[in-house]
């Protein structure tokens, strides 16, 4: 078995295996477009209810708006973060296919 991966904090992260007794090859990490783009669509969903929230609870009592402009910002973070990781993981697991593939 041959692996290719990175070293993580201390950890090393297998994005490629080989068998080399058969030749098989582990596939690779891909997000799909239409992965990506329902996540822009929950985002999108997911701030427009958290500023409705704000609008509704600015009404009633001034100092809850911000829990919901709190929630929607968090969640754009969150998701964006996602993003980035699983771009990051598709472009280390296609650097170490590449090496198991030249190796």
């Amino acid at each position: 078995m041959t692996v290719a991966g990175v070293d993580e904090r201390g950890l090393y992260k297998v994005y490629a295996m080989r068998n080399d007794s058969t030749g098989f090859i582990t596939e690779m990490f891909q997000v799909g477009a239409a992965a990506s783009g329902c996540s822009i669509a929950f985002m999108v969903l997911w701030c427009t209810v958290c500023l409705v929230m704000t609008v509704a609870f600015a009404f009633l009592f001034f100092p809850l708006a911000i829990v919901p402009l709190a929630m929607g910002g968090f969640g754009a973070w969150a998701m964006s973060k996602n993003m980035r990781t699983n771009q990051l993981t598709q472009t280390h697991s296609r650097q170490a296919h590449t090496m198991l593939m030249r190796s």
